[in-house]
């Protein structure tokens, strides 16, 4: 029942992420890969929020949500690894649509 509460609220936190940004431009609509593609902003080094697994893939439960939340939208997903010194600063400027980073 608790990793179900859980669940629960890093999907709200996730969604509400994925909220209209207010300074929508064109700028940050033309570097947008298209409405059916979700641009994630990640760290990939956290484990077990979001790192790479032996086989080099990008996992954790980070990954995991955001995945859920793609195939409930029938979205496509692309991921864009960074740092966090500049992740916020990488949303705010429209190269991510959401952030999915712990």
């Amino acid at each position: 029942m608790k990793r179900l509460l859980l669940c629960i609220v890093a999907l709200v936190f996730v969604l509400a992420a994925c909220g209209n940004n207010s300074s929508n431009n064109k700028d940050n609509q033309s570097s947008s890969k298209g409405k059916d593609t979700l641009r994630v902003g990640t760290e990939g080094t956290y484990a077990p929020f979001t790192y790479h697994n032996k086989k080099d893939q990008l996992t954790g439960y980070d990954i995991d949500v955001i995945k859920a939340v793609a195939k409930e939208e029938n979205l496509k997903l692309k991921f864009n690894e960074t740092s966090w010194d500049s992740m916020f600063a990488g949303l705010d400027a429209g190269r991510f649509d959401v952030i999915a980073n712990q």
